[in-house]
């Protein structure tokens, strides 16, 4: 009995310390902090438009009895809260269910036709088959992902969603660039993170392996991982980072470094600006400050259809 009691005073503490930070990023009560982790999440899906006729699938789910609603600010996609009954469209490849926040990277992206495109961590698929329908399969894609076991999922996603890819590779992201020779027009790093934009307190489970020393792990991996891919993009060329977590630690921090690093990295601006959720970076977090264009980088409050996420755009002069 004791030690379940030491545990659950742990993940207590846990969920205190998160309140706290999250109240301090959005400059909110704590209060709002604990209502903005306790949101009930929505899911939405994208159609995949390398299979499926929009208009078409639109009407067989509707027909099931599932609500849809447009997202305006993001095409071929729905918000719904009944997605549970899709199988059939799911295993045809016709659509990708995921959270709305995720479409935001390929947004920033905005992948063109005839580009090369190199997504550093792309397992399990969703945001490169995004960009595989942006551009019609009519660029050079290039998936990356250290995980072996994850780079199989990932190729059964892609040819499930007839995704074409020039490559496939399980290079370290820290390190990608010692072992990839080329430039690119486009990158996105989604990184690895501490997760905590899907956080919730309506799950424990989801705090128990959260704290500030694996945050500064992470941070410190992620610094590696946005320097080695910026040697990746070639002059004019666009990198996008993302993650879905809140701490400035693994965001403006990270994004802080790279342009210490590099005199030829520039922040560019989000190109859209009518999504509700969306916040602009900090400029300082506790006793650091960050360059002013950090507000050019955004953060997703969480809401109903938005889980927490961050995503910022950085141009090679």
């Amino acid at each position: 009995m004791g030690k379940k009691k030491d545990f659950a005073a742990i993940e207590a503490k846990k969920w205190s310390q998160l309140i706290e930070r999250v109240a301090a990023i959005f400059a909110i009560s704590e209060e709002e902090a604990r209502q903005l982790l306790s949101q009930t999440e929505k899911k939405s899906l994208r159609i995949n438009t390398l299979v499926a006729n929009e208009p078409e699938i639109v009407a067989q789910i509707k027909e099931k009895g599932i609500g849809l609603q447009p997202i305006h600010w993001m095409e071929s996609a729905y918000h719904s809260p009944f997605l549970s009954n899709l199988d059939e469209e799911l295993a045809q490849g016709k659509v990708y269910i995921q959270n709305a926040s995720s479409f935001l990277p390929v947004l920033a992206l905005n992948p063109q036709k005839g580009e090369k495109i190199l997504d550093i961590c792309s397992s399990p698929g969703g945001k490169l088959s995004h960009i595989a329908a942006v551009v019609n399969n009519e660029a050079e894609l290039w998936a990356n992902d250290l995980s072996v076991a994850r780079i199989s999922k990932l190729q059964r996603v892609l040819s499930l969603l007839k995704v074409k890819t020039e490559r496939v590779t399980a290079f370290p992201a820290q390190r990608i660039d010692q072992f990839v020779n080329e430039l690119f027009d486009k990158i996105l790093l989604d990184a690895p993170c501490s997760g905590e934009g899907m956080m919730t307190l309506n799950d424990s489970e989801t705090i128990k392996v959260w704290g500030t020393k694996r945050i500064k792990r992470l941070a410190f991996q992620q610094k590696k991982m946005i320097t080695a891919a910026f040697r990746l993009l070639r002059k004019g060329g666009t990198l996008v980072y993302s993650t879905c977590t809140f701490g400035p630690e693994e965001n403006e921090e990270v994004i802080a470094h790279l342009l210490e690093q590099f005199s030829d990295a520039e922040i560019q601006p989000f190109p859209i600006d009518m999504i509700p959720e969306v916040v602009p970076g900090l400029t300082s977090w506790r006793k650091k400050k960050f360059p002013q264009e950090l507000a050019l980088t955004k953060r997703v409050k969480p809401t109903s259809n938005m889980e927490g996420f961050y995503v910022a755009i950085i141009r090679r002069k």
